[in-house]
């Protein structure tokens, strides 16, 4: 999908949606996108790129937390080790107990 109103600027149900990035604090997209969590695999590459406080990453951690799935990839995982509790919020969507420092 392209926020910038390219020739798709919305998700498509039964459908493999690929999201660019930047467009992924879309209100719009986001919302249809929550829509439809409950039945759905979310797929996050780059995810180390979520782990600010940022739009982005709130609406991303929001979408996975109703997401059927998620799938988390990476080949940075830490970008800094003086801040982990952003890691640690989403490594609380993979355990069945807390985690913390």
């Amino acid at each position: 999908l392209d926020g910038r109103g390219g020739d798709r600027t919305d998700p498509e149900s039964g459908a493999i949606n690929i999201i660019r990035y930047d467009h992924a604090k879309s209100e719009g997209v986001i919302a249809k996108l929550k829509a439809w969590a409950s039945r759905a695999a979310i797929v996050l590459d780059e995810a180390d790129k979520l782990f600010g406080e940022t739009k982005r990453s709130s609406a991303m951690l929001e979408l996975a937390h109703i997401s059927a799935f998620v799938l988390m990839m990476s080949a940075t995982v830490l970008r800094s080790s003086s801040n982990l509790e952003p890691l640690f919020a989403w490594a609380n969507l993979l355990s069945d107990f807390p985690t913390s420092r």
